[in-house]
């Protein structure tokens, strides 16, 4: 029998969105939200609980601070098997999270529509992320409308999510953040060139550090963002990718 979830939904991209808060209702999942994805989510008549109520803490500082509180990241990165793990979360009346659905909105497509730098920097939504996909063994972590489907099918079927797909999500979790941060660093180095070619930010580094970074360089290029190299080149658009770490384009978000 499929245990009913405790589910944190907060989207940039809602494609698909109302259609699985909607199948996760039907089998008794929670869902928490925040926003306008609990505006959405209310306006097609799903029951959605305010973050704030879980926390107790309004939104602050124009909504800079929503989700970052230990109500919220304790029930994200609790190991279900540690006993040490389980008795604080009771003693704090904290409820462990099963699935956290977030994904963030494109950096660079926010500047480029005018938007404010600084203030398009999201750090909660990179933050659920990151405990989600560290804690993978227990929570399920969800960063593209493409993986809904297949994750209600698979809770339907079997009902949980198995190992190895907990892993794929994962994976694609760090993928989602990592290409995001670079986007971001990528366009502050942009910005800052002069102050960079004045104080190049390896300049900072120990020699173990520069040993580390020689010797095991990235492997992987990121598939879904700007490489974070380019200190005298523009940020890369979508017509104009970057191609600096590997020789293969990484498009911009």
């Amino acid at each position: 029998m499929l245990k009913p979830l405790n589910v944190i939904i907060s989207v940039s991209d809602k494609t698909g969105i109302v259609d699985l808060a909607q199948n996760l209702r039907k089998i008794g999942c929670t869902i928490i939200s925040t926003g306008g994805t609990a505006a959405t989510l209310m306006e097609n008549d799903i029951d959605v609980i305010q973050i704030s109520d879980i926390t107790g803490f309004p939104e602050i500082l124009g909504g800079r601070v929503k989700t970052l509180h230990p109500k919220v990241y304790g029930g994200l990165l609790a190991d279900r098997e540690n006993k040490d793990h389980i008795q604080t979360l009771a003693d704090h009346r904290i409820n462990a999270i099963d699935m956290v659905v977030v994904n963030l909105y494109p950096f660079v497509d926010a500047v480029e529509k005018g938007g404010d730098p600084v203030e398009n920097i999201d750090i909660g939504g990179v933050s659920l992320i990151r405990a989600a996909a560290k804690n993978h063994k227990d929570v399920v972590v969800l960063t593209n409308p493409a993986q809904y489907a297949p994750v209600i099918r698979e809770l339907g079927e079997t009902g949980g999510i198995s190992e190895k797909t907990r892993k794929v999500l994962a994976v694609e979790g760090f993928r989602h953040t990592s290409g995001y941060d670079a986007s971001i660093q990528a366009y502050f180095s942009n910005q800052y060139q002069q102050v960079l070619r004045e104080h190049p930010v390896d300049s900072f580094e120990s020699e173990e550090e520069r040993v580390y970074n020689r010797d095991f360089p990235p492997s992987l290029p990121l598939p879904t963002a700007a490489c974070g190299n380019c200190v005298t080149e523009k940020i890369p658009t979508r017509e104009e990718p970057c191609t600096r770490r590997s020789g293969i384009p990484n498009k911009a978000y």
